[in-house]
Order: C-alpha cells, then structure tokens, then sequence
C-alpha cells in the first residue's frame, strides 16, 4: 500500500512538472513620441521635453491565468521577473522595479461600451538624480469605442494598432507624499513589435543574461552568469542573416554595435535555453 502511494504521488508530481517546467515569455517592443509633460517643479529637470522619443520594452509571461471572474474582464497579474515595464525617454530609464515586481496586463472584451488593454506596473525604479518619489506609475492604455478591437480576453500576444483608437497613451507619473513635487508624462506609440522567448523555469542561465543599454546605439553589454562565461554569441538581423559573433569573456562582454545600420537584431548565446534576446538599434 505504501509502495503504490508513493508511485501515486510520484506520478502526480512528474505530471505537475511536465505542465510547469517551461513558460514563454513574450516582449512588446513599443516606439512613441512624448506629447504632453506636467512637471511645475522642474523635477526632470528640464531634460524631457514634448517630441522627445520613447522607446520600451513590455514582457509578460502568455502562461499567466486570468485572475478576474468577471467573464469580459481578464486580469494577469505578474510578481517576478522578468515580466513589467521598461521605458526610455532621452536617456532617463522607468521601469519596473524587479526586486517588486507589481505588473496588471487587463484584457476588456465588450464591457461598458468599449475594448480595452491596460499595461500597468505599480512598483517602479525612476533614475537616480531624480527626487525620491514614493508613488510611481507606469502605464500603456489601449481603448476602442467601436468594440471591434477584440473578440476574446486571451492573452494578447500581438497589438495591432490600427485596430485602436489613435490616442495610444502611454504615461509615467511619480508624486511624493512630503511635498508637491510631481510629475506627469504622456506619450503616443506609434509602433510595435514583438519576439517570443522560450525558456525553462529552471534555466538559471537564462533568468541572469541581461542585455543593456536596449534600445542602443554604439555600445551594449551583455551580462552573463559565471557558467555562460567563454560561450559564444551571434548577432543576427531580421532576415537571419549573421552580421555579428564573438565569445562571451566575462560575467560582462562589451560589445561594439556602431557600424550596424538602425533596426531591430537578435542574440543568441550557447547554452541559454532560449530563442533569442532582441536588440534595437538606433
């Protein structure tokens, strides 16, 4: 009897592995252009301005299961890396603090009278040499009045902007609780694109390659796991095409992207189970 119990458990075990040993994570490469900024106290410091362009990166895992009971209303919700928000306006980065991970993907299908997407990260890392806000917010909201947009509250793993109004309002706000000092920034995006990366909950290898500055525009680095270190990389373009390899000589590799043209490439390292780490090029 204690014999076929353990086989039991050992069967249920096996079968809760096979379903949760791999997730996909998928990226939303958004582009956009700042068109309204509130910041009376100067807190940017003058540095953003409108027409600046916005350049970001949103991650979300398409395994994720919908935690609203509402049957037009989904809401993901994500509490670790690497899923949440990354935005870059002029060199100031806002993202989503990855030691507290707050990140809501809602999918509205016909509910009041309209389609809606909501990207909305609620724990954030603003850059240094701004105040210390104690309220921070990034946002990306889609809206369609005409209920045309969707026809289901699955997991979106493509937007297709055409499909929305053309208000695309992306927004990163911060407010401290001790003073007035405040800031609001709004954006329109104007493209988007996506790659999906396969990888495995257990590839450690893959969770601590981190590729940065991305978007960038003469140099990158890319920061490795001691295992990885001696792997080799390949860079390659839309087409497939190598323009690009090279070995992996620390924990972090530089890397020289200045005579590539501006687009869009892909990474691949040896021995990081995953499809390909996207780089945009300015």
């Amino acid at each position: 009897m204690k014999r076929k119990l353990l086989y039991l458990l050992s069967l249920l075990l096996l079968n809760f592995l096979s379903l949760t040993i791999y997730s996909q994570s998928h990226s939303l490469y958004i582009k956009g252009v700042v068109t309204y900024i509130d910041d009376t106290e100067n807190a940017l410091n003058s540095s953003i301005i409108v027409g600046d362009t916005i350049y970001g990166t949103i991650t979300y895992d398409l395994s994720c299961t919908d935690n609203n009971t509402l049957p037009e209303v989904a809401d993901y919700w994500y509490y670790n890396t690497p899923n949440g928000i990354d935005i870059n306006i002029n060199g100031y980065t806002f993202k989503t603090d990855p030691d507290d991970v707050n990140f809501l993907f809602e999918v509205i299908d016909n509910h009041n009278n309209r389609d809606n997407l909501l990207f909305r990260s609620y724990a954030n890392v603003f850059p240094e040499d701004l105040p210390v806000f104690t309220d921070t917010h990034i946002s990306w909201q889609l809206d369609d009045a005409t209920q045309t947009a969707l026809d289901n509250t699955d997991i979106q793993e493509y937007i297709e902007l055409s499909a929305w109004e053309q208000d695309f309002g992306l927004s990163v706000r911060g407010s401290t609780v001790t003073s007035d000092t405040s800031f609001s920034i709004k954006s329109d995006v104007f493209y988007v694109d996506t790659v999906n990366i396969f990888s495995s909950i257990n590839d450690q290898y893959y969770r601590d390659v981190k590729i940065f500055p991305n978007p960038a525009t003469d140099m990158i680095k890319i920061d490795v796991a001691p295992e990885l270190m001696g792997a080799g990389y390949v860079l390659t373009d839309q087409a497939g095409r190598t323009v690009m390899r090279g070995k992996l000589e620390g924990t972090v590799t530089g890397v020289d992207i200045r005579k590539l043209p501006a687009g869009i490439y892909f990474i691949k390292i040896d021995q990081a189970e995953t499809s390909a780490f996207k780089l945009m090029k300015r």
